[in-house]
């Protein structure tokens, strides 16, 4: 059951982090780039895929490690 706490605690912290992430990347782009319909939509898609692969290889060598 300890492994666990320790799991779920890496697990909250990747969730927070990834949820930061994404809504500064975002909000950057936007004041970067202007936020028009469309390029938000454009922004959200480009930021997600790129932070789904970093959040399934910090998920895999850090939240579920051994």
């Amino acid at each position: 059951m300890r492994r666990f706490g320790a799991s779920l605690a890496r697990f909250v912290a990747l969730f927070v982090l990834m949820t930061a992430l994404s809504t500064g990347l975002i909000l950057g782009l936007e004041s970067l780039f202007g936020e028009a319909g469309r390029s938000r939509i454009v922004y959200k898609v480009v930021v997600e895929l790129v932070l789904a692969v970093l959040s399934f290889v910090l998920a895999r060598s850090w939240v579920y490690r051994d």
